[in-house]
């Protein structure tokens, strides 16, 4: 399993070297896809290490998100740039509030704040797809 995160991030980081934003943002929502089925298969087999690996992709992703411009991405008007920088922060957030309840074993913690985690996603989705 380790290998496989480890893969994953040094292609993401590979990618992320180059100087195209379409390639960097598809390897980095492919990147925030995989840490969500981490995520969701350790609440399914009670695997502890699973989630915490699928949050660490998630922080990796969006902090390699962070860096790209979203101005590419958002079609309409400039509130939509700063409601997608806004969700990051708040995903970092959140993603924050998962560790420490996985930490502390609290798992109906850890569970409420993976559903604001998707809630970002979707959030975000909503103001770049327009969905």
């Amino acid at each position: 399993m380790k290998k496989i995160i480890l893969a994953t991030l040094m292609s993401a980081s590979l990618l992320f070297a180059s100087s195209d934003d379409s390639v960097t943002i598809n390897a980095t929502m492919q990147l925030m896809h995989t840490g969500v089925d981490s995520i969701q298969d350790g609440f399914f087999y009670s695997d502890k290490q699973k989630i915490s690996d699928g949050i660490n992709m998630i922080e990796n992703a969006n902090n390699i998100f962070g860096k790209i411009d979203v101005k590419q991405f958002v079609k309409k008007e400039n509130i939509s740039v700063q409601v997608v920088k806004n969700l990051s922060g708040q995903m970092d957030d959140n993603l924050k509030k998962m560790k420490k309840h996985v930490g502390t074993n609290n798992y109906s913690g850890t569970t409420k704040a993976f559903g604001e985690v998707i809630h970002n996603c979707v959030a975000c989705h909503i103001a770049i797809r327009k969905w």
